[in-house]
């Protein structure tokens, strides 16, 4: 009954001048909240849920076959989860021009939102942006389309639950995005994430710097709060190791 309770909940905002007349909150078509971060309810929940969403995906053809490298090994992937942090992939297998290729990847972004909506989510257009990884080739070397070679391809958007589909942005292959964490681009280019380690080692440094605390406690801070965020990423981090040195 705590679940249906914070589903129903009317929220209201107190200010300076007193507590808002007019709140929000959900109704019994359109609940405000899910489980809440924390229940154990929640990862089970959002697994079947998730399954369900990728096999209705996966079943209208969505998706792309990858063989690894070593053992040759053939993949289906329709999409890559992480909580609310999702990856779709398409490959155009069947050599089709760029802007048919591009219509059928709108249809599939447009499944995958419907599909979100039927569950209650819904895709937040400041998060959402592709990249598109098409190749030319000069004297037998391929090289990665520039954002302005793209500029005449169909842009991408996403439906909202109330109003037109949304526009999102198109990145160059070369710009970071953060992900989990990480700053990576289709390059491989891990010049981006190292620039935030090291600004994040230079904050804490001046804050240790004009602090007051003993070098006892500064040496913990560098080895509890410092390195554990410099050393997240690292591993998957693409970049020259003399640079990274």
């Amino acid at each position: 009954t705590y679940i249906r309770c914070i589903q129903l909940m009317t929220f209201y905002i107190r200010t300076g001048y007193g507590l808002s007349t007019k709140g929000y909150g959900g109704t019994e078509k359109s609940p405000f909240m899910g489980l809440t971060q924390g229940s154990c309810a929640s990862p089970p929940v959002w697994t079947a849920i998730s399954t369900m969403i990728l096999l209705a995906y996966r079943r209208a053809g969505h998706g792309v076959f990858i063989r690894t490298a070593w053992s040759a090994l053939v993949l289906l992937i329709a999409a890559i989860l992480y909580v609310d942090d999702t990856d779709l992939l398409h490959r155009n297998s069947d050599r089709k021009d760029l802007s048919n290729f591009l219509s059928d990847v709108q249809k599939a972004l447009t499944l995958w939102a419907k599909l979100l909506q039927a569950t209650g989510g819904n895709l937040k257009p400041e998060k959402c942006y592709y990249y598109v990884l098409s190749y030319v080739f000069r004297n037998g070397i391929a090289r990665l389309r520039t954002k302005r070679e793209l500029q005449a391809i169909p842009a991408l958007t996403i439906p909202q639950g109330v109003g037109n589909p949304v526009t999102i942005q198109l990145k160059d292959c070369g710009e970071a995005s953060e992900t989990l964490g990480m700053f990576t681009s289709p390059t491989g280019n891990g010049t981006e994430h190292l620039k935030k380690m090291m600004a994040r080692a230079m904050t804490w440094s001046e804050s240790i710097r004009s602090s007051t605390l003993h070098t006892r406690d500064r040496w913990h801070s560098l080895h509890t709060q410092l390195f554990p965020s410099v050393r997240y990423g690292l591993i998957p981090l693409m970049i020259p190791p003399s640079l990274l040195e």
